[in-house]
């Protein structure tokens, strides 16, 4: 029933999804309407922005890293990498902590993108897991500690502990960059043809 593992998908997501839920409920509770929507709103814009930084090569880098393409998704990789950054400085004048959460997003999401084209299911179930439990923890822990700020801090610190192990597997190279180059161009000579 559960081939492939779908099973270990569908813990993983379940489990991530459960515990933001959980997240948003317990400071429904503590945070007054004004900081919650705060809170909201910062979420939001950070997750726009990651969104935009990745403009769907995390998809791409499924494809790419399932059909072994590593030259490829290496630079896919990079690329949206490069973009987070860039998408981080602009956001920092307008609210530091979205800055944040949008770079720690990105390298998550990034790296759970990388662990489902490489098929490594049981490793994306354990990190969307570790998300999940990170993503109560560390919030409230900042909470108590720094106030509201400690919130976003806390969330970014989960996203960035549960995504890590993907800022070791990145490359910048010149080659890298003239090789993604060379391959759309081949791709796009291939689909004029047809």
């Amino acid at each position: 029933m559960f081939k492939n593992g779908y099973f270990h998908v569908f813990l993983g997501q379940s489990a991530s999804s459960g515990a933001q839920a959980v997240f948003y409920f317990i400071f429904a509770i503590f945070l007054q309407p004004g900081e919650y929507g705060t809170l909201s709103f910062i979420i939001a814009l950070a997750g726009i922005a990651s969104i935009i930084s990745r403009f769907g090569n995390n998809l791409s880098v499924i494809k790419f890293q399932a059909k072994n393409e590593k030259k490829i998704s290496s630079s896919l990789n990079s690329i949206v990498f490069l973009f987070s950054i860039i998408a981080s400085i602009i956001l920092i004048p307008i609210n530091q902590y979205a800055s944040l959460l949008t770079f720690a997003s990105t390298i998550f999401f990034l790296n759970t993108s990388n662990l489902i084209g490489l098929q490594n299911y049981k490793k994306f179930a354990l990190t969307h897991l570790k998300r999940g439990i990170l993503i109560l923890v560390f919030p409230i822990i900042f909470y108590y500690i720094i106030g509201f700020d400690g919130i976003l801090i806390g969330i970014s610190i989960a996203y960035l502990i549960s995504g890590f192990g993907f800022l070791f597997k990145l490359k910048f190279s010149k080659e890298i960059f003239l090789d993604f180059k060379r391959k759309d161009r081949k791709s796009t000579r291939l689909n004029s043809s047809h």
